[in-house]
């Protein structure tokens, strides 16, 4: 059925004794109004969505970075100011002296450095020998020049001479080139040599000479705005993290649980609006026709899987507890009079129906040996359920077992001229119309029946006994072996 109120059915699939397969669409109904309430339903949760989010964050991931980084950016420029008060305040003379003494020891390796290098023989003897070499090659390439002219030498030889020659003037500049560097450099060490001590000479003499009062005033100054800007962006990130009021935030999450139910239930009568076999099946019946207006009180199509059916078996509850899952059971229909079918218990259920004063228990029973046999649901059914089984057993007739204080007694008749006597038995399995003797008598005793014609004798209840309806006042007596 659908779970509508008097919506239109517009399409119908589906006829009785039509099999279908799960997943196929059976019937579908006008979805116009549904399609619109779930349409209503986004809009709705949108907003509240929307309610929430504000509720939960009146201000932005932005702004909360924003305020974050100002403390931090506070609290470096405070550190800062503060420390820069304090060197104004304690001034480091040792350390400033200590930095005198180390430059001038500098500049003066530095001028012992630059000595070395103006009177190195090692930088001018170099030089030396590359102007000797590059004389001797020149000399030496005029030499073979005239012979080559006088065409005394190849001209292969000449131009190896002249590479000669270049090689030796390349190996001299190399040479000039890294004495002129040794000396630059020497010179560069003096001169920073002396800036450096001319620094340290001076930051002496400031921080000997004690700091400046409008110096110093300008540093507390800065101290105390640094503080006050600490504290206020400290507030500012307080406040954003104290997070929005939590009634708010109560009340507009409520509305969006409400709204998200609200959606689900709408997409789910959507979706609902097309009914699909839920298995493979049989179309028993169909109880409506296109056009009409469908409520969730019209069953629109029974669909029943005719290939695995199974008895409902009504069971007296003085029965139930010889009832047991496995228990074999023999079936058979009013509608197939001389067909019997076999079965098992499937389940044995917990709680029984209470119907004109009699409690029933409903016990599933399967179904077997139905192939080529018609069965339709809700056929009669009549069952036999096996709950005990013995061969090659001794029997008396059910009524002939009588109770004297709650043991099991049968009358025998051993003398045809004597009264029949009380025998103490244990009695098995029983059917109702006969009952097993376990021990007490042997295969031939004669036993004797008793009952009245009209009254209505009750039987104790006991394994494998049911109650069996008398009649009369009148005593009469049956015996039989």
């Amino acid at each position: 059925s659908f779970d509508v109120t008097k919506i239109p059915l517009t399409e119908l699939n589906v006829t009785p004794g039509q099999q279908v397969k799960a997943g196929e669409v059976l019937a579908r109904i006008d979805t116009t109004s549904l399609e619109r309430a779930v349409t209503e339903a986004e809009a709705q949760l949108t907003i509240a969505q929307s309610d929430l989010e504000e509720a939960q964050k009146p201000y932005t991931e932005l702004d909360l970075t924003q305020a974050q980084v100002a403390v931090a950016q506070a609290k470096v420029g405070l550190a800062e100011d503060q420390e820069a008060l304090h060197d104004l305040l304690n001034p480091d003379i040792a350390t400033a002296e200590a930095a005198v003494r180390d430059a001038t020891a500098e500049l003066e390796s530095a001028r012992n450095n630059l000595i070395v290098v103006q009177k190195s023989d090692v930088v001018s003897k170099n030089v030396r020998d590359r102007e000797c070499e590059h004389t001797w090659y020149e000399n030496n390439y005029g030499n073979f020049l005239k012979a080559y002219e006088r065409g005394e030498e190849t001209k292969n030889r000449l131009d190896w001479e002249w590479n000669a020659l270049l090689a030796a003037k390349e190996r001299l500049d190399a040479a000039r080139a890294a004495a002129a560097q040794a000396l630059n450099d020497a010179e560069n060490r003096v001169a920073k040599a002396e800036d450096a001590l001319q620094k340290a000479q001076e930051d002496l003499a400031a921080l000997q000479a004690g700091p400046d009062s409008l110096e110093l005033d300008k540093a507390k100054t800065q101290v105390a705005q640094a503080e006050y800007t600490l504290q206020k962006a400290q507030a500012d990130l307080a406040e954003m993290e104290a997070g929005p009021d939590p009634k708010d935030v109560e009340v507009a999450q409520a509305k969006v649980v409400a709204a998200q139910a609200d959606l689900e239930e709408a997409k789910a009568a959507l979706e609902a609006a097309t009914m699909v076999a839920p298995f493979d099946g049989t179309v028993i019946d169909v109880g409506a026709e296109v056009g009409d207006l469908v409520s969730s009180n019209i069953v629109v199509v029974i669909l029943a899987d005719l290939s695995n059916l199974e008895v409902k078996a009504l069971v007296d509850e003085t029965d139930i507890s010889q009832v047991e899952i496995g228990q074999e059971a023999e079936i058979t229909f009013d509608a197939l009079p001389g067909k019997r079918f076999s079965g098992r218990v499937l389940s044995v259920p917990l709680q029984g129906t209470l119907s004109q004063n009699i409690v029933t228990y409903e016990v599933p029973v399967s179904l077997e040996g139905t192939e080529g046999v018609t069965l339709k649901p809700g056929m009669t059914a009549n069952l036999k359920i096996t709950v005990g089984k013995k061969e090659n057993v001794l029997l008396v007739p059910a009524m002939a077992v009588q109770y004297e204080e709650g043991l099991p007694t049968v009358l025998v008749q051993d003398n045809p001229a004597a009264s029949p006597a009380a025998t103490n038995v244990e009695v098995g399995l029983s059917d109702g119309t006969h009952t097993e003797i376990v021990r007490g008598l042997n295969e031939g005793d004669l036993v004797v029946i008793t009952f009245t014609p009209s009254a209505t004798p009750s039987f104790p209840s006991g394994p494998g006994f049911i109650g069996i309806p008398g009649a009369g006042q009148r005593r009469e007596e049956h015996r039989e072996p």
